[in-house]
Protein backbone atom coordinates (compact mmCIF):
# COMPACT_ATOMS: atom_id res chain seq x y z
CA UNK A 1 0.00 0.00 0.00
CA UNK A 2 2.67 2.45 -0.28
CA UNK A 3 3.20 2.89 3.14
CA UNK A 4 6.80 4.24 4.22
CA UNK A 5 7.22 2.79 7.64
CA UNK A 6 5.76 -0.69 8.78
CA UNK A 7 5.89 -1.44 12.70
CA UNK A 8 5.35 -5.47 13.51
CA UNK A 9 4.33 -6.19 16.92
CA UNK A 10 6.10 -8.90 18.49
CA UNK A 11 6.23 -10.93 21.87
CA UNK A 12 8.98 -11.94 23.85
CA UNK A 13 7.35 -15.28 22.79
CA UNK A 14 9.09 -15.07 20.27
CA UNK A 15 12.28 -15.81 22.01
CA UNK A 16 13.12 -19.80 21.76
CA UNK A 17 8.88 -20.54 21.51
CA UNK A 18 7.09 -22.85 22.81
CA UNK A 19 3.57 -21.94 21.88
CA UNK A 20 1.86 -21.49 18.22
CA UNK A 21 1.65 -17.48 19.00
CA UNK A 22 5.86 -17.53 20.15
CA UNK A 23 6.54 -19.14 16.63
CA UNK A 24 4.11 -17.37 14.28
CA UNK A 25 5.71 -13.91 15.76
CA UNK A 26 9.04 -15.13 15.30
CA UNK A 27 8.42 -15.65 11.58
CA UNK A 28 7.15 -12.53 11.51
CA UNK A 29 10.25 -10.96 12.88
CA UNK A 30 12.34 -13.00 10.51
CA UNK A 31 10.01 -11.45 7.51
CA UNK A 32 10.93 -8.24 8.49
CA UNK A 33 14.26 -8.85 7.69
CA UNK A 34 13.53 -10.63 4.41
CA UNK A 35 10.90 -7.79 3.14
CA UNK A 36 12.67 -4.57 4.26
CA UNK A 37 12.85 -2.14 1.19
CA UNK A 38 10.89 -2.00 -1.81
CA UNK A 39 10.18 1.27 -0.79
CA UNK A 40 8.75 0.39 2.57
CA UNK A 41 10.92 0.43 5.71
CA UNK A 42 10.51 -2.67 7.94
CA UNK A 43 10.69 -3.00 11.70
CA UNK A 44 9.59 -4.95 14.80
CA UNK A 45 9.15 -4.43 18.58
CA UNK A 46 9.20 -7.34 21.00
CA UNK A 47 6.96 -6.47 23.54
CA UNK A 48 5.96 -7.52 27.21
CA UNK A 49 2.89 -8.11 29.00
CA UNK A 50 1.65 -4.28 28.89
CA UNK A 51 -0.31 -3.72 32.12
CA UNK A 52 -3.94 -2.94 31.92
CA UNK A 53 -4.19 -3.94 28.07
CA UNK A 54 -6.84 -6.60 27.24
CA UNK A 55 -5.54 -10.26 27.75
CA UNK A 56 -3.20 -8.82 30.92
CA UNK A 57 -3.25 -11.04 34.01
CA UNK A 58 -4.06 -7.38 35.89
CA UNK A 59 -7.90 -7.34 35.08
CA UNK A 60 -8.56 -10.46 35.20
CA UNK A 61 -7.22 -10.47 38.90
CA UNK A 62 -9.15 -7.39 39.38
CA UNK A 63 -12.28 -9.09 38.43
CA UNK A 64 -11.59 -11.89 40.40
CA UNK A 65 -10.70 -9.85 43.75
CA UNK A 66 -13.58 -8.36 43.31
CA UNK A 67 -15.78 -10.99 43.55
CA UNK A 68 -13.81 -12.67 46.03
CA UNK A 69 -12.86 -15.42 43.80
CA UNK A 70 -10.13 -17.20 44.49
CA UNK A 71 -6.99 -15.39 42.17
CA UNK A 72 -5.59 -17.78 39.85
CA UNK A 73 -1.79 -18.24 39.02
CA UNK A 74 -0.68 -21.14 36.68
CA UNK A 75 2.69 -21.60 39.15
CA UNK A 76 4.08 -20.06 41.94
CA UNK A 77 7.75 -19.23 40.01
CA UNK A 78 6.05 -17.73 36.84
CA UNK A 79 7.67 -14.68 35.68
CA UNK A 80 6.91 -12.10 33.34
CA UNK A 81 8.09 -8.63 31.78
CA UNK A 82 5.93 -5.83 32.40
CA UNK A 83 5.83 -2.53 30.65
CA UNK A 84 3.21 0.20 30.16
CA UNK A 85 0.72 1.47 28.01
CA UNK A 86 2.44 4.93 27.39
CA UNK A 87 5.85 2.62 27.43
CA UNK A 88 4.14 0.21 24.46
CA UNK A 89 2.82 3.23 22.31
CA UNK A 90 6.67 4.82 22.74
CA UNK A 91 8.32 1.82 21.60
CA UNK A 92 6.43 1.75 18.72
CA UNK A 93 6.57 5.24 17.49
CA UNK A 94 10.58 5.24 18.58
CA UNK A 95 10.73 2.31 16.50
CA UNK A 96 9.37 3.56 13.44
CA UNK A 97 11.40 6.52 14.01
CA UNK A 98 14.98 5.01 14.65
CA UNK A 99 15.15 2.11 12.22
CA UNK A 100 17.23 1.54 9.63
CA UNK A 101 15.34 -0.89 7.90
CA UNK A 102 15.25 -4.69 8.92
CA UNK A 103 15.50 -3.68 12.77
CA UNK A 104 14.08 -5.28 15.50
CA UNK A 105 13.62 -3.45 18.86
CA UNK A 106 13.26 -3.87 22.42
CA UNK A 107 12.72 -2.00 25.79
CA UNK A 108 14.18 -2.23 28.64
CA UNK A 109 11.43 -3.35 30.99
CA UNK A 110 13.79 -4.18 34.01
CA UNK A 111 13.85 -7.49 35.96
CA UNK A 112 10.85 -9.64 35.58
CA UNK A 113 8.19 -10.00 37.65
CA UNK A 114 6.84 -12.80 39.86
CA UNK A 115 3.00 -13.15 38.98
CA UNK A 116 2.50 -14.58 42.35
CA UNK A 117 3.89 -11.16 44.08
CA UNK A 118 1.53 -9.18 41.82
CA UNK A 119 -0.98 -10.85 42.46
CA UNK A 120 -0.93 -10.77 46.41
CA UNK A 121 0.13 -6.50 45.66
CA UNK A 122 -3.12 -6.53 43.98
CA UNK A 123 -5.10 -8.07 46.86
CA UNK A 124 -3.84 -5.92 49.82
CA UNK A 125 -4.35 -2.73 47.30
CA UNK A 126 -8.17 -3.33 48.34
CA UNK A 127 -7.48 -3.87 51.96
CA UNK A 128 -7.48 -7.63 52.16
CA UNK A 129 -5.15 -10.40 52.84
CA UNK A 130 -4.20 -12.89 50.50
CA UNK A 131 -4.39 -16.28 51.44
CA UNK A 132 -7.27 -14.84 54.41
CA UNK A 133 -9.80 -13.06 52.45
CA UNK A 134 -8.60 -13.75 49.04
CA UNK A 135 -7.21 -17.54 48.37
CA UNK A 136 -4.53 -17.71 45.99
CA UNK A 137 -5.25 -20.98 43.52
CA UNK A 138 -2.56 -22.71 41.44
CA UNK A 139 -3.61 -23.90 38.61
CA UNK A 140 -0.44 -25.45 36.70
CA UNK A 141 1.15 -24.38 33.71
CA UNK A 142 -0.53 -24.43 30.24
CA UNK A 143 0.15 -26.22 27.40
CA UNK A 144 3.21 -24.15 25.99
CA UNK A 145 4.03 -21.40 28.43
CA UNK A 146 6.72 -21.20 29.44
CA UNK A 147 7.82 -20.40 33.35
CA UNK A 148 10.05 -17.61 32.11
CA UNK A 149 9.72 -15.34 28.89
CA UNK A 150 13.53 -14.10 27.71
CA UNK A 151 13.61 -10.87 25.74
CA UNK A 152 17.19 -12.12 23.30
CA UNK A 153 17.86 -15.16 21.90
CA UNK A 154 20.80 -16.80 21.82
CA UNK A 155 23.39 -14.68 19.42
CA UNK A 156 20.72 -11.69 19.24
CA UNK A 157 23.46 -8.42 19.86
CA UNK A 158 21.78 -5.67 21.88
CA UNK A 159 22.70 -2.32 20.96
CA UNK A 160 21.73 1.11 22.30
CA UNK A 161 20.00 3.64 20.36
CA UNK A 162 19.89 7.35 20.92
CA UNK A 163 16.69 6.46 23.65
CA UNK A 164 18.28 5.11 26.55
CA UNK A 165 15.62 1.90 26.71
CA UNK A 166 15.26 1.12 24.12
CA UNK A 167 17.65 -1.62 22.50
CA UNK A 168 18.00 -2.76 18.72
CA UNK A 169 18.90 -6.35 18.03
CA UNK A 170 20.93 -7.67 15.81
CA UNK A 171 20.74 -11.78 14.67
CA UNK A 172 23.97 -13.44 13.64
CA UNK A 173 23.51 -13.78 10.33
CA UNK A 174 21.02 -12.08 7.68
CA UNK A 175 17.86 -14.16 6.69
CA UNK A 176 17.67 -15.73 3.41
CA UNK A 177 14.77 -14.14 1.63
CA UNK A 178 13.69 -16.18 -0.76
CA UNK A 179 14.04 -19.71 1.32
CA UNK A 180 12.20 -18.05 3.64
CA UNK A 181 9.16 -17.11 1.89
CA UNK A 182 9.28 -20.53 -0.21
CA UNK A 183 9.17 -22.04 3.35
CA UNK A 184 5.95 -19.46 3.86
CA UNK A 185 4.25 -21.16 0.66
CA UNK A 186 5.12 -24.46 1.66
CA UNK A 187 2.87 -23.51 5.34
CA UNK A 188 0.21 -21.93 3.19
CA UNK A 189 -0.06 -25.13 1.48
CA UNK A 190 -0.56 -27.06 4.48
CA UNK A 191 -3.22 -25.10 5.71
CA UNK A 192 -5.24 -25.50 2.58
CA UNK A 193 -4.45 -29.43 2.86
CA UNK A 194 -5.78 -29.28 6.31
CA UNK A 195 -2.60 -31.11 7.60
CA UNK A 196 -2.51 -29.99 11.32
CA UNK A 197 0.40 -32.07 12.94
CA UNK A 198 2.40 -31.77 10.11
CA UNK A 199 1.93 -27.71 9.50
CA UNK A 200 2.52 -27.33 13.40
CA UNK A 201 5.84 -29.20 13.29
CA UNK A 202 7.19 -27.27 10.11
CA UNK A 203 5.92 -24.39 11.96
CA UNK A 204 7.87 -24.75 14.78
CA UNK A 205 11.21 -26.01 13.04
CA UNK A 206 10.89 -23.02 10.72
CA UNK A 207 10.90 -20.43 13.85
CA UNK A 208 14.23 -22.22 15.41
CA UNK A 209 16.06 -22.81 12.45
CA UNK A 210 19.11 -21.24 12.26
CA UNK A 211 19.44 -22.30 8.66
CA UNK A 212 17.66 -19.94 6.44
CA UNK A 213 20.81 -17.58 6.28
CA UNK A 214 21.94 -15.92 2.84
CA UNK A 215 22.88 -18.81 0.62
CA UNK A 216 20.52 -21.36 2.46
CA UNK A 217 18.20 -23.37 -0.03
CA UNK A 218 14.36 -23.75 1.37
CA UNK A 219 13.68 -26.98 3.01
CA UNK A 220 11.89 -29.77 1.41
Amino acid sequence: FGAGTFVLISTDKAVHPTSIMGATKRIGEMLIGALDGAGTRCTGVRFGNVLGSRGSVVPTFERQIEAGCPVTITHPDMTRYFMSLSEAVSLVIQAAVLTRGGDLFVLDMGQPIRIETLARRLVRLRGLRPQVDIPIKYTGIRPGEKLHEELTALGDEPEPTSHRLIYRIRGPEPIDSEALLAEIDALAQLVHEQRSEELVARLFALASSPALVTGAKAAG
